[in-house]
C-alpha cells in the first residue's frame, strides 16, 4: 500500500470515530450521578431516667430530650437517643449501677443516694447541713463528689457524662403548722434513705421509709402525715391535695442537688472519635445548661402556695437547733466508711475553714 493510500485509510477510521462515537454516548444516556448513600444509624441508645427527672415537661427533662435531639442532628444521625421516663423500663433507681454495668440500657440516669446499697460513698451529699452558701454545694459537686462518681461508675464499665442540676432545696411538709423543733415531735414523716432516717429521728419526729410511688396512698390514709423532700417532688406527689403546711429548712442547699447520667463504656468505645468529641460537646453544653435555667427555691414554694399550701419560716434560733441535733451524723458516716470517708471530709475542712469531724 502506498503512503498516500495508507493516510487516506487513517483519515477515514479517524473520521468513523468522530460521527459514531457521539451517537453511541447519545444512545447510552447521560452519565449516571452516583446516589449518596442514605445516612445509617451507628447506634440506637436507649437512655433510661429512673428518678429524679420524672416527666419530660418537669425540670431537667426538656435539657435531656433537647441533649437526644442535638445528639442526633449534629452526628447526622449516626446516633440516636430513644428516650424513656419513669415506669416504662422494669429497672429500679437504686439498681441504676448493675443496669448500666450489663447493659440492658446504654445511658442511664444515676440518682446517687440511692447506689448506697452498692456503693456507700454515693450518699455523702445527702448528709444535712454540710454547707452553707450555693458556691460551697457546687464546689462539693465538682472537686470531691464527681471524682470519686468516675471511680465509683468505672468499676461499673461506665463512663461519668454529665452532672446535672436536678430539682431544688428539700423543705418539711406537714398537716399542721411547724415553725420549732419541738413541733416536729409526735410527725410520721416519710424518709427516702439513711441519711433522712436518722436525720428526722434526731428532730423528734417517727421516720418511715416509704416509695414514691406508694407515698401519695400513705399520705390519704395517714400511714404519714410528713415529708421531707424537694418541692419538684412536693409538686408531682400533689402534697398540696393532703398537707396544709411547708416549712423553709433546706437542709440540702439547691446547689447540693444532681444526678448523673452515664453510659456503658462498651456503647462508648462503639463510637468513632469524631462522634465521641460530638458526645462530649453537647453533653457539656445541656450539663451548663441546667446548672443556669434551673429554678430556684423560691419558685417550687410559690407553686405550692398557689395550689393552696401555707409556706413557713423557722422561729429565731431553731433553724441552729435543726443543725445542732444531726452533727453527729457526719462523724458516724465517716467512721463507718473508713479512710475514704474521713478523706472526703478534710477536704470539706480544708475548703470551707469549718470542723466536721473531732
Amino acid at each position: 500500500m502506498t503512503r498516500k493510500k495508507l493516510l487516506m485509510l487513517l483519515g477515514s477510521i479517524c473520521l468513523a470515530l468522530v460521527l459514531v462515537v457521539p451517537l453511541l454516548v447519545a444512545c447510552a444516556g447521560p452519565t449516571p450521578t452516583p446516589t449518596p448513600e442514605p445516612v445509617a444509624f451507628h447506634k440506637v441508645w436507649t437512655l433510661y431516667h429512673n428518678i429524679m427527672l420524672g416527666q419530660p415537661h418537669l425540670f431537667p427533662g426538656p435539657s435531656m430530650v433537647k441533649w437526644a435531639r442535638l445528639i442526633e442532628e449534629r452526628t447526622g444521625g449516626a446516633v440516636r437517643v430513644e428516650v424513656r421516663w419513669p415506669g416504662e423500663l422494669p429497672y429500679k433507681g437504686y439498681e441504676s449501677l448493675p443496669v448500666v454495668r450489663d447493659r440492658l440500657v446504654d445511658v442511664i440516669e444515676v440518682c446517687p443516694h440511692p447506689q448506697a446499697g452498692y456503693e456507700p460513698l454515693m450518699d455523702f451529699h445527702s448528709l444535712p447541713f454540710m454547707v452553707d452558701t450555693y458556691e460551697e454545694g457546687k464546689w462539693v459537686c465538682y472537686e470531691l463528689l464527681k471524682p470519686m462518681q468516675e471511680k465509683v461508675l468505672a468499676k461499673y464499665n461506665a463512663k461519668h457524662l454529665m452532672l446535672l442540676a436536678a430539682g431544688d432545696s428539700p423543705q418539711w411538709y406537714s398537716k399542721g403548722p411547724v415553725t420549732t423543733m419541738a413541733d416536729m415531735k409526735g410527725y410520721k414523716c416519710r424518709v427516702y434513705d439513711k441519711a433522712t432516717t436518722d436525720m428526722v429521728a434526731a428532730w423528734g419526729a417517727t421516720p418511715i421509709l416509704i416509695p414514691f410511688v406508694e407515698l401519695y396512698t400513705a399520705l390519704m390514709t395517714g400511714v404519714v402525715d410528713a415529708v421531707v423532700t424537694s418541692t419538684k417532688t412536693a409538686r408531682d406527689a400533689k402534697f398540696y391535695e393532703t398537707l396544709d403546711y411547708v416549712t423553709v429548712v433546706r437542709y440540702l442547699l439547691i446547689s447540693l442537688n444532681h444526678t448523673i447520667i452515664a453510659l456503658n463504656k462498651d456503647a462508648w468505645a462503639e463510637l468513632p472519635v469524631h462522634l465521641q468529641e460530638i458526645v462530649l460537646e453537647v453533653s457539656a453544653e445541656i450539663e451548663a445548661e441546667t446548672w443556669a435555667i434551673r429554678p430556684p427555691d423560691e419558685v417550687g414554694i410559690a407553686a405550692l402556695v398557689a395550689e393552696g399550701m401555707t409556706a413557713l419560716e423557722l422561729e429565731p434560733g431553731e433553724l441552729d437547733k435543726l443543725k445542732g441535733s444531726v452533727r453527729f451524723m457526719w462523724a458516724e458516716w465517716a467512721e463507718r466508711l473508713g479512710p475514704e470517708g474521713e478523706a472526703l471530709f478534710r477536704k470539706l475542712e480544708e475548703y470551707t475553714g469549718r470542723k466536721y469531724l473531732p
